[in-house]
């Protein structure tokens, strides 16, 4: 539908997450996008380099999938099953990050810091 197409390209042209991209890049990692947008998607991934596996996932902002609209789903159910790929999964917001850049920059360089000495 022309609905679905839109949103499609909307998505796949996010400049929130080509922000938070161009950040890990600067911050001397590189990431495996995800475009399939399917429920369990994540935004950006980042992997070990040593044996190809993903040890963390990063969400820019909540994912946008009609089963994910019930709470309980979008906060429990999906973390619960995407930890059985990714053992982290960090979500930064466009919101946090316009309020607090700097911030949002220092907990998304911690995250993928402490998920990389714990692998």
């Amino acid at each position: 539908s022309v609905t679905s197409n839109y949103e499609n390209i909307v998505l796949q042209n996010d400049g929130f997450k080509n922000t938070v991209k161009n950040h890990i890049k600067s911050l001397g990692y590189d990431t495996v996008e995800n475009n399939d947008y399917n429920v369990f998607y994540v935004d950006l991934a980042i992997q070990d380099k040593e044996n190809g596996r993903f040890v963390i996932g990063i969400e820019c902002d909540p994912p946008n999938n009609e089963l994910l609209k019930n709470a309980r789903y979008r906060e429990l159910w999906r973390p619960q099953v995407l930890k059985k790929s990714i053992p982290f999964i960090h979500r930064t917001t466009s919101y946090r990050w316009l309020q607090d850049t700097e911030g949002e920059k220092k907990r998304l360089k911690e995250a993928i810091e402490n998920a990389l000495n714990l692998i």
